[in-house]
């Protein structure tokens, strides 16, 4: 526990004096200084307090804005709109194939997901081709979805999230 606290105060003291370097253009502080601030943490948040620290803070932060690239503006968000979900885990239960009202072949999933927390997940399979493939789907063995995520606006229903899948890999 000692140690920690002592990096965490030779962090802090590097981060002060690094902070008190900006804000006054000085070479260095002196050992004297550095000892003492590492020593007492009481010291150090004073400082970190001082105007002059949050003043040269601005200005780098400024001089940070005014640098960015183009690389960086190429970075934002995609102008395209998404909602995909990636599923990957367990097949639990391959349902049986039905058909929607017009006719199209769907067949639903469970997938258990470990991840952010222990879950269940029904996919749905729809069309030909991917009622097929979840069709081959076997229970216990992994599997990755890549899917649209539709959510219901009406109904009973509204506001529940069907996943429809778009990419499965066995």
């Amino acid at each position: 526990m000692q140690t920690l606290r002592s990096r965490a105060a030779a962090i802090l003291t590097l981060t002060v004096l690094t902070l008190t370097f900006l804000a006054t253009g000085a070479q260095a502080a002196p050992p004297a200084a550095a000892d003492s601030l590492a020593a007492d943490p009481a010291a150090a948040t004073h400082l970190l307090a001082d105007p002059a620290i949050h003043q040269a803070l601005e200005q780098l932060r400024s001089a940070t804005r005014a640098g960015l690239t183009a690389d960086s503006e190429d970075r934002r968000v995609p102008a395209a709109d998404r909602a995909d979900a990636f599923v990957t885990g367990k097949v639990l239960v391959v349902g049986d194939l039905d058909f929607l009202s017009d006719g199209t072949p769907f067949r639903i999933v469970a997938v258990q997901d470990r991840k952010p927390i222990l879950q269940n997940v029904f996919m749905t399979c729809l069309g030909p081709g991917f009622s097929t493939a979840c069709g081959r789907l076997v229970p216990g063995r992994r599997v990755s979805f890549n899917s649209w995520i539709l959510v219901l606006q009406d109904g009973d229903s509204a506001g529940l999230a069907l996943l429809v899948a778009t990419r499965v890999q066995i």
